[in-house]
């Protein structure tokens, strides 16, 4: 799903009740998240660029969580809609549906890259290090 994609898609279905400029920031606020807490901490954030959606030049981004786990846009921009309107029942909804989407997408990174080595492997305190057979 693309930043313009996205973004037609909320003026659509909650029409004129945000501006373009809002709607770039609230995507870039969740692929930032989504980059610092997901992408950096695994294996191939080297080749992942940093999001920004500040300007019109960028409406024909690729945002960074794939398909079928973009919907997870859609619930955050509307759950900010909502909270902004006092829509309480809808941005409930929405909360519920993004928490759901935003774990699966989560998970789905996760599980197709590898977490980066911390370099710790095990700390023993006043022993020496030892095998794994004689922890078992």
């Amino acid at each position: 799903m693309t930043v313009a994609e996205a973004m037609a898609r909320v003026r659509r279905e909650r029409p004129g009740e945000a501006t373009d400029s809002e709607l770039r920031a609230w995507l870039q606020q969740l692929d930032g998240r989504f980059y610092r807490e997901v992408v950096l901490r695994h294996e191939g954030y080297d080749t992942v660029e940093e999001p920004s959606y500040l300007t019109e030049a960028d409406d024909g981004k690729t945002l960074l969580i794939p398909c079928p786990y973009d919907e997870v846009y859609m619930h955050h921009l509307y759950a900010c809609v909502d909270m902004r309107l006092g829509e309480m029942d809808r941005y409930n909804n929405d909360a519920a549906l993004f928490a759901d989407g935003w774990r699966d997408a989560c998970r789905a990174w996760k599980r197709e890259h590898m977490p980066l080595a911390s370099g710790i492997t095990h700390v023993v305190y006043g022993k020496t290090p030892v095998s794994r057979e004689e922890w078992i």
